[in-house]
This record gives C-alpha cells, structure tokens and sequence, in this order.
C-alpha cells in the first residue's frame, strides 16, 4: 500500500529545492554535466526519486549506489510501480499524462521538480494506482 505521508514529504521536498533529475543514477555525471554530490551532498543518486527519497529518509547511501530498493519500501510502492517511476518509463507516466500531471509520457528527462512532486502526489491520491 502506498505510504501516503512518505510521498506528500518526498513531493515537499522536490519543490522545496527545487532540484530534480532523472537522467543518471548514481554518481555518472548526467546529461548536464551534474554528479549527485555536486546536486546534494551523498544523497545516493542524482536527485532522482529514489534520491530524494532516501534524502527524507535518512538513509545511509553511498555515492556510487543508486538505492532503489529502500527508495521503493519507503514509499509503499510494488516492484512494477517503482520500476516505472524511477526509471521513467510505463504506467506511471503514461497515467500521468494521461491525468494531466506531465504534459508528455515520452520524456520524463525533461520535467520540472515541480511535475514531479505532482507525480508522486497522484500516486499519494491515487490518481496514478499503484500496483501495491
């Protein structure tokens, strides 16, 4: 089941910083040129969901380590569902255009912070269902 709280915090979080980047797990440098310790510190990943998410967790995490699994057990998220958010691509985004929360399902490298705390606060509402 989805952890409500868990999402609405990590969405919060999202915007509050106002930095989100799905295009390279881990420490690689993204498409921009930006490592996760030049985006926040050691926060596993390079402000991707599953970062950010161990960022409002606490979670020990090790720049070389894209920190998944955790990721998807804080946020009450079935395999299937977390796979598609984090690696952006299926159901989750599809259901997301289709909602009107991302104007376009085929490329998740380009939404804002601000579309993605929408995101996860579709799945915190149910808007986009959760396969857990």
């Amino acid at each position: 089941m989805p952890n409500i709280e868990a999402l609405n915090a990590v969405a919060d979080l999202i915007e509050y910083t106002d930095r989100f980047d799905i295009t390279s797990f881990a420490n690689g440098p993204n498409r921009r040129g930006t490592t996760a310790e030049e985006v926040w510190g050691d926060c596993g990943t390079t402000a991707c969901f599953a970062g950010w998410t161990n960022v409002w967790a606490g979670a020990e995490t090790e720049l070389d380590m894209c920190r998944v699994d955790e990721a998807r057990i804080e946020l009450g998220l079935g395999e299937e569902t977390a796979d598609s958010l984090f690696f952006g691509y299926g159901a989750v985004w599809g259901q997301a255009a289709a909602a009107g929360v991302i104007p376009n399902a085929d490329d998740p490298d380009s939404i804002t912070a601000a579309q993605a705390a929408a995101i996860l606060r579709a799945l915190a509402d149910g808007t986009i269902p959760s396969d857990q």
